[in-house]
């Protein structure tokens, strides 16, 4: 994710969470960059407390950016982890056995001929996104666009 998205994001969300504190002062001691880090690991809610999550939760979908997948992302060797994150509240499609409790973690993963497809998993199951990556189960094309932003040309490499 693009540093200038991330931190537009991560802004946003401090302003509604701590609305009394400076932005400024916040970005000159270090605090707001690490927020912004550890968003961009794509798993902005495994740090939060609970009063932040309510906030997060909170706001509209489109203010929480979609991690994007693109065209040179599709390059290179295959089985390589895209993005990562949770899902909490997101109503996903997937190809398995029973139901999965959430909240979840989704692993998009570059295939081996510049395809991609995106692996979910519980997160009280599986603890690393290797692993998801490894056991999880496939979602559809129509989940995938639910958390991820990509071109239409990505998506059409997106394999079931």
């Amino acid at each position: 994710m693009e540093q200038e998205k991330a931190e537009s994001v991560i802004e946003d969300f401090f302003k509604k969470r701590f609305p009394n504190k400076d932005i400024k002062t916040e970005k000159k001691s270090g605090y707001f960059d690490k927020w912004v880090k550890k968003f961009k690991s794509g798993d902005p809610e495994s740090f939060m407390d609970k009063e932040s999550l309510k906030v997060w939760k909170g706001m509209d979908k489109s203010d929480r950016i979609k991690m994007e997948i693109t065209n040179e992302m599709l390059k290179g060797e295959g089985s390589k982890v895209l993005v990562s994150g949770t899902i909490t509240d997101e109503e996903i499609n997937y190809y398995g056995w029973g139901d999965i409790k959430k909240p979840l973690k989704f692993v998009a993963v570059k295939g081996f001929i510049d395809d991609w497809c995106i692996y979910i998993e519980s997160m009280n199951e599986y603890q690393s996104y290797d692993e998801v990556r490894d056991v999880g189960n496939k979602i559809s094309k129509d989940s995938a666009k639910i958390l991820v932003d990509c071109n239409g040309e990505v998506l059409n490499r997106y394999r079931l």
